[in-house]
């Protein structure tokens, strides 16, 4: 078994959960709603194989839960907006600041201010695009349900997911291995869709791939 910090956190209860779910909708609408619920569905999913490896308790879903409904609540704002929520809660901007990137940020910070996650939900919010270097369990999770639930159509998100459903099972450690393997193979599938619209990398994201790269 694995031992993981983000399990020292007292669980997210059913019934925030259940709040979380019923306000979305306030949020969020659409395709962007559809994959909110398709990121939560995922989440379950790769849980099944990957918590018994961490010997997670199962009240800890309602972490993956909560973190998968809120992880997008600010991705219907324009920048402007993003760089509000940017200036009220502190937020570094970035050298090239852009929803795609500020989204993640300004979601962790409105989620715990209106709904009073816990802080392992909000850090896995607040890494679920370019991932970070030491993830937990909860944070690789979310960052791969995002990638590869089934709504992606993208050629490189369906190969991601392929990979993880085929090589989860294989040994009692591979959910780790696959895991950590998926979390490569997204970050290499943004940063090629970058380069190809040439468009700036955040520097997270290539910290993050590097960390990633050494430790498979």
């Amino acid at each position: 078994m694995i031992k993981n910090e983000f399990f020292t956190f007292p669980a997210t209860s059913p019934e925030k959960v259940e709040e979380i779910r019923l306000k979305i909708g306030d949020f969020l609408s659409g395709s962007r709603l559809e994959h909110t619920f398709s990121v939560e569905k995922e989440a379950l999913s790769i849980a099944k194989y990957v918590f018994p490896v961490y010997n997670a308790d199962e009240s800890h879903l309602f972490d993956l839960r909560a973190a998968a409904l809120l992880h997008d609540i600010t991705k219907g704002l324009s920048l402007a907006e993003q760089l509000e929520l940017c200036e009220k809660y502190g937020i570094d901007k970035g050298e090239f600041p852009s929803c795609a990137i500020l989204h993640s940020k300004t979601a962790a910070y409105l989620s715990r201010e209106l709904f009073g996650i816990n802080d392992a939900v909000f850090s896995a919010i607040l890494c679920h695009t370019t991932g970070k270097e030491n993830m937990s369990v909860l944070d690789k999770i979310i960052f791969v349900s995002d990638y590869i639930e089934p709504t992606r159509k993208y050629e490189e998100c369906k190969k991601a997911r392929d990979y993880f459903y085929e090589n989860v099972s294989k040994s009692p450690e591979s959910a780790k291995e696959a895991l950590d393997g998926t979390i490569l193979m997204s970050l290499d599938g943004t940063i090629r869709s970058l380069l190809r619209k040439n468009q700036p990398i955040d520097v997270q994201t290539i910290i993050t791939r590097n960390y990633f790269y050494k430790s498979n």
